[in-house]
């Protein structure tokens, strides 16, 4: 898979998993779904890998497998209405991420309502559980997504 230089991390897990190639989805009527590499990837990169660095941890690389990981999640809440790291059909961060081909050390972060990528990593800075998923020494890759209110960070050591 192509991976994008730029940076991500709220729930810690670990897995192994394997490759499906991403698709894209419709977002609910109304809300723009982010496409892979997308300006959002880009800005919340910039300032995901400027807080790592000034904290001593290597930058992060986009992976669209992580982006596609997180759109689907954050597709789902905004359509389902509600707000969890368990889908409603049953599945974890870790089991999301492994369907798009990413694996090892894996993390999610959630948000709801912030009105822009400086108001969310804002306010996961200030959460000790988000901050260290930010600040994780293990991972590589992140994706970010953002449907409606609903923000999902999707992380991992392999994709």
């Amino acid at each position: 898979m192509k991976h994008l230089p730029l940076a991500l991390a709220a729930l810690i897990l670990a897995s192994t998993a394997t490759a499906q190639a991403p698709h894209h989805r419709a977002a609910p009527e109304g809300m723009a779904l982010q496409p892979v590499a997308s300006d959002l990837a880009a800005e919340f990169g910039a300032q995901l890998n400027a807080y790592r660095k000034s904290k001593g941890r290597s930058p992060l690389t986009v992976a669209p497998g992580l982006e596609r990981a997180a759109a689907d999640h954050a597709d789902d809440m905004a359509k389902k209405g509600y707000f969890s790291h368990k889908g409603r059909d049953g599945s974890t961060p870790e089991v999301r991420i492994n369907r798009r081909g990413c694996s090892g050390r894996t993390a999610e972060n959630i948000a709801g309502g912030y009105p822009s990528v400086s108001a969310v990593m804002k306010g996961w800075r200030k959460s000790k559980l988000h901050n260290e998923n930010l600040l994780q020494s293990e991972v590589r890759y992140f994706g970010i997504a953002k449907v409606g209110d609903k923000w999902v960070l999707n992380l991992a050591s392999n994709c």
